[in-house]
């Protein structure tokens, strides 16, 4: 119960900081590039409605400042959706529990061998959620059990950028140094 009040909270604070400055939401959800992208957009093309409109009418066309004011509230628009799809698809108990499934059936087939499967369902779960520590240190343990060290090698670096705990830095550091050159 006390999960779920948290995840509450914690969805209105991305939704809310979203709401305020576009694209705030989607750095907090670590969409930072997007979300920075975003706010730049829609910062960019409200100045130009503003000045268009109150500051400088007589030098900005009517039409532009019309557009860049129709732009800049798409703009937001696609901040809002954007945010709250990230942020149900992160903070969702349902979404998380697919995700479980997802990477237990993954680990299953990779321990029998499947690796095919396993690769598919890694990718479903990528796709669902990139974030995902979890599933980023089974992709990064597929590939490296099937050889494949040149994507394993940016794979391991990126679970050591998502493991805030160091759960696995021991574990990606010595897969990384057993690599054939």
């Amino acid at each position: 119960m006390e999960h779920n009040t948290t995840e509450r909270h914690y969805r209105r604070l991305v939704l809310l900081a979203n709401v305020i400055a576009p694209g705030a939401g989607l750095v907090i959800l670590r969409r930072e590039w997007l979300g920075v992208s975003l706010a730049i957009l829609c910062t960019l093309f409200l100045q130009v409605a503003l000045w268009g409109f109150f500051i400088l009418p007589a030098s900005i066309p009517w039409a532009v400042s019309v557009l860049a004011a129709v732009a800049g509230a798409g703009t937001w628009a696609a901040a809002q959706w954007l945010g709250w799809v990230r942020a149900c698809t992160v903070l969702g108990e349902e979404a998380r529990q697919g995700l479980a499934l997802l990477r237990d059936r993954a680990l299953r087939a990779m321990e029998d061998g499947r690796f095919s499967e396993a690769r598919e369902l890694l990718q479903i779960a990528l796709a669902m959620n990139d974030e995902d520590l979890e599933v980023h240190v089974l992709w990064a343990r597929l590939l490296t059990l099937t050889g494949k060290f040149d994507e394993a090698r940016p794979a391991w670096e990126r679970v050591i950028r998502l493991d805030e705990d160091g759960v696995y830095r021991v574990e990606a550091v010595e897969a990384v140094d057993h690599f054939p050159d």
